[in-house]
């Protein structure tokens, strides 16, 4: 096990260099509080991935995850993969290319800490449960915690989390192109993982959906 975190927590902090540090090197700002404030706040958002391969194993096979095993689903991760990049290079440069207005940075942090809250009521609401998008045998309806409010923290984790790194770096063009990339990843996602769990949990998930909402509470 300690090595599996090793391993797990030294992808991560790879990773996270990759969207965030090796962009600020090139461009010039790795003295800027802004980009470790954010390398901060992604390694202890994305520590919640590691941890739950620490205690519920590894993740379901891609070949299992039900938007993966689309030809759709597959062109969406691929916009996914590399819009999220450029944006969050494109987040960068733009930050370089301008004098930083410091609340629009504490906004940032506002928003990411929030994101951050919101992932940890989810993920540990969900426990072994939070996986791809995959119904297992023994799949539980989740409906406590987080999820008696919206059907989807994860997802608003993610939103609040992107949001947040984008005002905390002042940068419009790469906010446009998140909203695009999420809207083309999510927009198929959630709407196949609604169909899958009321064709698992029938009148139950049917009753939850219309007492809750998906995304922001009493919204949308």
């Amino acid at each position: 096990m300690f090595w599996r975190a090793v391993f797990l927590f030294g992808l991560l902090a790879a990773l996270t260099a990759i969207l965030i540090l090796i962009p600020a090197y090139a461009f010039h700002q790795l003295s800027a509080w802004q980009i470790w404030t954010a390398f901060a706040f992604y390694f202890i958002f994305f520590s919640s991935a590691a941890w739950r391969g620490i205690r519920h194993g590894k993740l379901a096979k891609d070949k299992d995850d039900r938007q993966l095993s689309t030809k759709s689903g597959r062109i969406a991760a691929i916009v996914r993969a590399l819009g999220l990049l450029v944006a969050h290079c494109l987040a960068v440069y733009e930050f370089s290319r301008q004098t930083p207005r410091v609340w629009l940075s504490l906004v940032g942090i506002g928003l990411m800490t929030a994101g951050l809250l919101v992932n940890r009521l989810a993920t540990f609401a969900l426990g072994k449960f939070w996986d791809k998008l995959v119904i297992k045998d023994d799949h539980r309806l989740i409906t406590e915690g987080i999820y008696a409010h919206i059907r989807h923290p994860i997802y608003t984790s993610y939103i609040l989390l992107f949001a947040g790194y984008v005002a905390l770096f002042q940068a419009p063009i790469s906010a446009a192109l998140f909203a695009v990339v999420m809207s083309i990843w999510y927009g198929s996602r959630i709407s196949l993982e609604e169909a899958m769990l009321s064709e698992k949990f029938g009148d139950e998930y049917r009753r939850y959906v219309a007492q809750t909402k998906r995304l922001i509470p009493f919204i949308y």
